[in-house]
């Protein structure tokens, strides 16, 4: 390998490891779209579920394809459960709660296909009752 190349994949690595310690894992990111420059700050976001009687609150919520999703769900009383109805990306996302306030984070990244995934609690008529809600990924 070259000299140049060498000092400048090291000083890409030192300006990669400020620009994280100073943001706090959060990265700018610059492209360019019909000649101009625009500087972006991506950083997941967070969403917050409260499941009670017969109720989800908010019982839909956006983000966008590929996005980082942190998704806190709290079940405030009763016995409860939430997942998502199949898919691929988001099977593995399924809570179940015993006791009022117990909570549980899920960190993920939202589908690549823009559309509707639908949510709920599967305990026995908790559903029917309203207990569900859609991610809308647009």
């Amino acid at each position: 390998m070259r000299q140049k190349t060498k000092i400048i994949i090291l000083v890409s690595a030192i300006f990669g490891g400020i620009i994280i310690a100073l943001f706090g894992g959060r990265i700018f990111l610059h492209f360019r779209e019909a000649n101009r420059t625009e500087k972006i700050l991506c950083s997941p976001r967070e969403i917050e579920i409260q499941i009670f009687e017969g109720k989800i609150n908010p019982p839909s919520f956006k983000v966008k394809p590929k996005e980082m999703v942190v998704l806190t769900v709290t079940s405030l009383e009763g016995k409860h459960s939430f997942t998502f109805i199949d898919h691929p990306m988001l099977n593995w996302v399924r809570a179940e709660f015993e006791e009022p306030g117990e909570t549980q984070i899920f960190t993920f990244y939202a589908p690549h296909e823009v559309g509707e995934y639908q949510f709920f609690c599967t305990r026995e008529g908790h559903r029917a009752a309203g207990e569900e809600g859609v991610m809308i990924v647009e």
